[in-house]
């Protein structure tokens, strides 16, 4: 393979690369030019206006799609911080009826000391009363069993030890219905506000700590209605957005179109750099202004320096092209000249054998006229009776060149032949004539 021609193909490829990035530039150079407000350039009107219709349409869809984004966000925020309320409110309510029996604890301690004399709380601590004396009662059912059992021997055990299980599972079914009873005594506690009336530090902590945490969760409660309403607000704004679809399949929509409409404006920004590059290279250059006028600068000397690369790269092309070509024509041209030449030896050739040829052909015609003539005088000559003595048909001379006559056409044969029968037929009339000459008149010789 010539050399020239991997060249050719590397300074080929180095032009296609240039080309792609000289669109690029000019692309470029349009998106500055459709970010200024008005258009510079009479020229760019009509593809300005369409650069910037393209543009609005695009920050709108792309609005539409962060707001719905935006929404969904917001959507998953809600839920988590209405489920972080609901985890709360369970952690409360569970540690609540904790705080609860213990503050129900501390107040029947502080009522078991006598310092609370009255009717109410009588009442409100007969049920818990009435526990502790059966558990004390069974305590000491227990206690009493276990002091005989160390008395007795091992087979006399065995029914007491029995029972004093059987009294023990009383005592924890004793013990959880006390619990019970507690939180239930702290709940009327606090229902009454009798809880104030309790002189105790231990309660009024307990009882400080169970209304912050009621407090905050009334404001949960506050927080869970504010949220369920926005979150409702959010639906209702991102079921308009999506135009009765799913916000998936909007927002998958509008990436589409966003897409297309970014490829149109690609386009059009492309057209926006031709023109003006069109524009600036017959009007000269333009000064530019600002920092955005810098910008435009640059990619616009840029888009020069990249032509001039290009303009290299082409010439050189153009210059091994035109070797090749010359080389080529040239190999041609000496074919072209060689089958000139040999066509030039056959012609000459072609015309010596027609001009022998010609040459036989009027000796021919001669030798026919000749003939003709002859036979004609005779014809005259023989009424007079004079007998002419018999000649001898002169013969045909034969052609000096014999690799000539062995070269006759078709029709040089004939016309031989023609005059060989021309020949026989003087011949055998001169026969006649002589044989008629001889004759007597009474038909004798």
């Amino acid at each position: 393979m010539d050399k020239r021609k991997s060249e050719i193909h590397e300074h080929q490829s180095a032009i296609d690369e240039l080309d792609v990035t000289i669109e690029r530039q000019t692309a470029e150079l349009g998106r500055l030019i459709l970010q200024n407000d008005e258009c510079p350039q009479e020229a760019l009107k009509e593809s300005f206006g369409v650069g910037k219709e393209i543009q609005s349409e695009i920050a709108a869809k792309e609005n539409r799609r962060e707001d719905i984004r935006s929404a969904l966000e917001r959507l998953r925020q809600l839920d988590e911080q209405l489920e972080e309320l609901d985890e709360e409110d369970k952690t409360f309510d569970k540690s609540r009826s904790e705080m609860v029996t213990t503050l129900g604890a501390h107040a029947y301690r502080v009522y078991r000391t006598g310092s609370l004399k009255k009717e109410e709380f009588d009442k409100i601590f007969e049920e818990i009363s009435e526990l502790d004396a059966q558990l004390s009662e069974k305590e000491r059912e227990v206690q009493n069993l276990s002091i005989a059992q160390g008395e007795k021997n091992l087979f006399k055990k065995l029914p007491g030890g029995a029972k004093i299980s059987l009294l023990k599972s009383g005592i924890v079914r004793l013990e959880k219905k006390r619990d019970a009873a507690l939180t239930r005594v702290g709940e009327r506690l606090l229902e009454t506000e009798k809880i104030e009336e309790i002189p105790d530090e231990q309660v009024r902590s307990a009882t400080s700590n169970i209304k912050q945490q009621e407090e905050r969760r009334e404001e949960r409660g506050h927080q869970r209605v504010a949220l369920t309403q926005e979150k409702e607000e959010l639906n209702q704004k991102i079921e308009a957005q999506s135009s009765s679809a799913s916000p998936e399949k909007a927002l998958k929509q509008l990436d589409n179109e966003i897409k297309q409409q970014q490829e149109r404006l690609y386009t059009q920004q492309l057209q926006v750099g031709k023109v003006y590059l069109l524009q600036s290279s017959s009007e000269g250059p333009e000064d530019f202004e600002g920092s955005e006028g810098e910008e435009q600068q640059m990619v616009l000397n840029r888009i020069r320096e990249l032509e001039q690369q290009k303009q290299q790269h082409q010439d050189k092309v153009n210059t091994l092209q035109s070797e090749l070509e010359i080389e080529e024509l040239q190999d041609d041209m000496k074919k072209k000249e060689e089958h000139i030449a040999r066509l030039e030896k056959k012609i000459s050739e072609e015309k010596q054998e027609v001009e022998q040829i010609r040459d036989d052909l009027s000796a021919d015609n001669n030798r026919v006229k000749e003939l003709r003539r002859m036979v004609q005088s005779k014809e005259v000559s023989a009424p007079a009776g004079a007998e002419q003595p018999k000649k001898a048909a002169p013969k045909k001379q034969k052609s000096a060149a014999p690799s000539t006559s062995a070269k006759k056409t078709k029709k040089e044969q004939e016309l031989d032949l023609e005059t060989n029968a021309s020949e026989q037929e003087t011949a055998a009339q001169e026969d006649e004539v002589q044989n008629t000459q001889g004759e007597t008149p009474d038909g004798k010789k």
